[in-house]
């Protein structure tokens, strides 16, 4: 269409102005190009980042690997688990040399007829990720911005062409807090007033971005090369100031009251009686009618009994005929 002397404009979905005129309960065509229609004639519209076309070509390449690599590792566990049914463990080390760790095993002759059509799959598997990874090399040692990326500690090619491909145009970020909100890195918030709370991060944008610059942190952390050093030490200080695995608040509160509170035991094991007072006569007062508890009783010998108990109402338990599973 910009060939043609059109000018396109990509309008980003979740701007809700834009859709303030349109009803949600009915959704056709017309009623859309309606909409879009009033958004662009009152400019009640937010224009989205377009992707470069070699952009996009990167993500194909790095989504086809992806999936390659997936289909090789569900293999890779699919034919461990049947050695590991005959006793047979395969020794640890690369995805590519599995296929020959495999082959030096005592197989019985059923189970490598079971797992040859996957071994052999994995073959072309394992050349066809060569591939894909000799491209994202070139690309790296072709594109500026991509070697630029590559000179950071524990950053490859696949790394920092996923990055360079979802970033795309860095001028249109002010700042690096930008491009962690984009990519989302940022914690979540549900502030109002005085109150502050922040719960775990957004998730937004590429996912597959998001778990390689983890793994990357990881293999930060885990290493011990003397040039990240100061980086492994940043962390620990943050580790020892905040926690490992930093958790607000405001869950650790909602994960403490659903945790049911237990009576404390007796000397024998036993738990001590509930206090009698006035809380507990009426708890053991209140009425509720309409709830019914299906309650499962778990007996060593007579096995799991279903007893239907109305609250407030006594209940006698019957041993069960059948022994338990």
């Amino acid at each position: 269409m910009e060939e043609l002397g059109h000018e396109v404009v990509v309008a980003d979905p979740n701007y809700a102005a834009m859709s303030a005129t349109r009803s949600r309960r009915v959704k056709t065509d017309k009623r859309d190009a309606r909409t879009l229609a009033e958004a662009c004639k009152l400019g009640a519209y937010r224009p989205a980042h377009r992707a470069s076309d070699e952009s996009r070509h990167q993500r194909a390449q790095l989504a086809v690997r992806e999936a390659l690599v997936r289909t090789r590792t569900r293999y890779m566990a699919l034919v461990s688990a049947r050695g590991r049914r005959e006793g047979l463990r395969v020794a640890d080390g690369g995805a590519e040399a599995f296929v020959a760790r495999v082959a030096a095993l005592a197989l019985p002759g059923r189970l490598r007829a079971e797992v040859a059509p996957l071994l052999s799959l994995m073959l072309h598997l394992n050349a066809q990720i060569a591939f894909l990874d000799g491209v994202l090399g070139c690309l790296a040692r072709q594109d500026a911005q991509v070697a630029r990326l590559c000179t950071m500690p524990q950053v490859g090619p696949v790394t920092a062409c996923a990055f360079a491909s979802a970033v795309d145009d860095p001028t249109r970020f002010s700042g690096p807090h930008q491009v962690e909100a984009y990519l989302g890195l940022v914690p979540r918030e549900r502030s109002r007033g005085e109150k502050q709370r922040k719960g775990p991060i957004t998730k937004a944008g590429n996912e597959r971005v998001r778990w390689l610059l983890v793994q990357v942190a990881l293999s930060l952390l885990w290493g011990k090369n003397p040039q990240t050093a100061h980086l492994r030490e940043w962390a620990e200080r943050i580790a020892a100031r905040r926690g490992k695995k930093t958790v607000p608040l405001q869950r650790r509160a909602r994960a403490a009251r659903r945790i049911p509170r237990r009576r404390p035991r007796g000397r024998k094991g036993q738990r001590s009686a509930r206090p009698r007072g006035q809380h507990s006569r009426q708890r053991r007062g209140m009425k509720a009618r309409h709830l019914v508890r299906l309650t499962r009783l778990h007996r060593p010998r007579y096995g799991a009994i279903f007893v239907r108990k109305e609250s407030g109402a006594p209940c006698s338990v019957l041993p069960s005929k059948f022994p338990s599973r």
